[in-house]
Formats: C-alpha cells, structure tokens, sequence
C-alpha cells in the first residue's frame, strides 16, 4: 500500500503528464528557474500537507516544518527534473522515479 509521501509525488507526476507537450517544449525553451518555480508550486502544498500529517503529534515548531516541507520540495523537483529531462518516457509508477522515493522517505 503507498504511503502518503508515495501518494503525494505520484500526483505531482500525473499532473506533470498531463500537460508533456507544454512541460517539455517550456523546458526546452526557457531557462531553468522558470520550470523550477512551476514545479516548486504543484509540488509545495501537497509536501506540507504530509508534513502537517506526519508531524501532528510530535508539536515541531512551524520553522521546523517549514525546513522539513522545503527539504522535501527541493529533492522531489530534484528528480522531477532529471525524469523531464530523460523526456519523461519511464512510467514514474513502475520506473525508478517513484522507487527511488519511495524508500521509507522520513515522511
């Protein structure tokens, strides 16, 4: 059964599926940042809502979440990236995509 983290990146990839035409020519023709600042967002909140979930009992102070949802952020566009690169060809629910993040995250 998927986890919530599991859960959380598959729908960020679905998502990016869906618009494969526009995110491979954006990513083709404009620089880096602006495919980054797209993907930081669809991905954001999905991450502090399983950091919220995660972290419900244990009372961090809201900066602790904050650095733990932008760690998160940052690795998962990390690999969204490199899959956009690759033309995003492997099926991200068989292929290494979500295997790579799917091992027991600290989430």
């Amino acid at each position: 059964m998927p986890n919530t983290t599991q859960i959380a990146l598959e729908a960020s990839l679905k998502e990016l599926l869906k618009k494969k035409p526009f995110i491979m020519n954006v990513y083709h023709s404009v620089n880096r940042e602006k495919i980054e600042s797209f993907l930081y967002k669809l991905t954001y909140q999905l991450i502090v809502d399983v950091v919220e979930e995660k972290c419900a009992r244990d009372h961090l102070p809201e900066e602790d979440k904050q650095f733990i949802a932008d760690f998160y952020k940052y690795g998962f566009v990390g690999i969204m990236l490199d899959w956009i690169e690759r033309g995003m060809k492997e099926d991200y629910k068989k292929g290494e995509v979500i295997k790579f993040l799917s091992f027991r995250l600290f989430l």
